[in-house]
């Protein structure tokens, strides 16, 4: 199963104090059981790239790797993952938290010594706020070193779990109680190249992690292994793929079961598909080449306002430095079929999207056009009724000249990672206006919006879509509840 982690993992695992605003003290640059229900694990999505000539379709036992930390391959998430209720108690509908620990969150939220931390006068420990309380940190550190980029999430019955990536490879941290973190064990990278780009997905009680180390392939993780660990792990894959040797990001569909890796050599950087239903063995089925280069992307079965593609498997591709979104019928993956290829006006680097609940409007982050083709963080929105046919309808601009980074989508609120300026949490219900009103944020680097820091990606989709995930570059795992808003 793994051996007991070095004494640096072991120390004040889930400590809160571990990081300052500005970062400074902080390292700067996750046996199988196949008999487990599958409906006991819920994944988390409700709905430029490196040489590699490898064609490999199964799974192997060995890899190595390559490296790239230009930020014009940020990565980035796609797929939700959460929709099992555990059972815990709402938090209540105070509008603004008092200093008080417990007053404003849900009974057994926090059972542990270290309680929620306040955002009072719009600031909770030196970071920039506005309804939202600070759970934990988890340092970089604490999670195994590296810089730290992707995460992802895992919900068994009533335990949640981050499944966060970094240079060095994916840490494993129980956040049941998000004030005290546990942490889990390390897998390192199947790569002994540098990169900071690794992506981690969930399905069916899996963890699929890909990097653009060179010849790192895809790694394999049964986190049932998890439930009965009772101190940190050096961990070993259980399974490796190295149908592509490096690649940006892989995307699961996890009403299917497919897997799209996208950002390798293969495909020309396209859609990579595999069949993961034998998770020890996964096969490519597939490839979709014909937008050249795709950064990340959202992959389901399409049940949206056009009728025309229902019940199709549908891939909404964000196609990297060509500026522009293809949307793609996947549903016989020997034959993908392009059904739109669309781009917008300042286009520099389409990086990441996700539709909105009902599946009508889809929001985009273009990674470099903030500076000298737009002033403020902007968020393209496009509406997608007729996917043959999507079609701009509005911008929203933030405050500040921030990158944006990953977002996603849960009800009505969107959520975005948008580098120096953090957490933002928007309300979408006037999105046919192609208008965002903030609900909440954290800044988690005061004082610095532009470049390339800060917040890489953010997880809203466990079942209390309060309690979220982020990973920070340099602060690591940050644990934040949203608190309430009083109608």
């Amino acid at each position: 199963m793994g051996v007991a982690l070095a004494a640096s993992l072991l120390v004040g695992a889930g400590c809160y104090a571990a990081a300052s605003p500005d970062g400074s003290g902080v390292g700067n640059d996750a046996e199988t059981d196949e008999d487990a229900e599958p409906s006991e694990d819920v994944s988390s999505s409700g709905t430029e790239p490196a040489e590699d000539t490898s064609d490999g379709e199964t799974a192997s036992s060995s890899a190595d790797s390559d490296d790239d930390d230009d930020p014009s391959d940020a990565d980035d998430d796609d797929d939700p993952s959460g929709d099992e209720d555990p059972g815990e108690e709402e938090g209540d509908d105070d509008d603004v938290p008092d200093s008080d620990d417990d007053d404003d969150v849900p009974e057994e939220l926090c059972a542990g010594p270290n309680k929620p931390k306040p955002c009072v006068g719009g600031e909770v420990e030196g970071y920039d706020c506005g309804n939202v309380e600070l759970l934990s940190i988890t340092s970089t550190d604490e999670l195994g070193g590296g810089r730290v980029s992707d995460m992802w999430g895992w919900l068994h019955r009533d335990r949640r779990f981050a499944v966060i990536v970094h240079t060095n490879g994916t840490a494993f941290v129980e956040v049941t109680d998000p004030c005290n973190p546990v942490m889990l064990g390390m897998l390192p990278q199947s790569s002994s190249a540098n990169a900071i780009h690794h992506d981690p997905k969930v399905w069916d009680g899996w963890a699929f992690i890909v990097s653009e180390a060179q010849g790192h392939g895809m790694q394999v993780f049964d986190l049932r292994r998890l439930l009965d660990v009772a101190s940190p792990q050096a961990f070993e894959a259980d399974a490796h793929y190295d149908g592509f040797g490096s690649a940006h990001n892989i995307v699961i569909d996890e009403e299917t079961g497919y897997g799209f890796a996208v950002g390798s050599g293969t495909c020309s950087g396209g859609l990579h598909m595999l069949d993961l239903h034998d998770p020890l063995s996964p096969t490519r089925v597939g490839c979709f080449s014909q937008a050249g280069y795709v950064h990340d992307a959202q992959c389901l079965i399409y049940r949206g306002p056009d009728t025309e593609h229902a019940d199709k498997e549908i891939c909404v591709t964000f196609n990297g430095g060509s500026g522009k979104m293809s949307v793609v019928d996947v549903t016989d993956k020997s034959s993908p079929r392009e059904l739109s290829r669309t781009g917008y006006p300042k286009a520099a680097y389409c990086h990441q999207g996700w539709f909105t609940s009902d599946l009508r409007y889809m929001f985009v982050g273009d990674e470099l056009d903030e500076g000298d083709l737009v002033d403020r963080t902007r968020t393209l929105i496009f509406d997608m009724s007729d996917l043959d046919e999507p079609v701009l309808i509005g911008e929203h601009f933030g405050a500040t000249r921030a990158t944006d980074h990953n977002q996603y989508v849960v009800g009505d609120r969107l959520y975005q990672a948008n580098d120096g300026l953090g957490l933002q949490v928007f309300d979408t219900a006037d999105v046919s206006g192609a208008n965002l009103t903030e609900v909440a944020y954290l800044d988690t680097l005061p004082g610095k919006d532009e470049g390339f820091d800060g917040l890489w990606s953010v997880y809203p989709f466990w079942p209390e879509s309060e309690v979220i995930g982020a990973s920070d570059r340099n602060l690591g795992l940050v644990m934040v509840r949203i608190v309430p808003q009083v109608p």
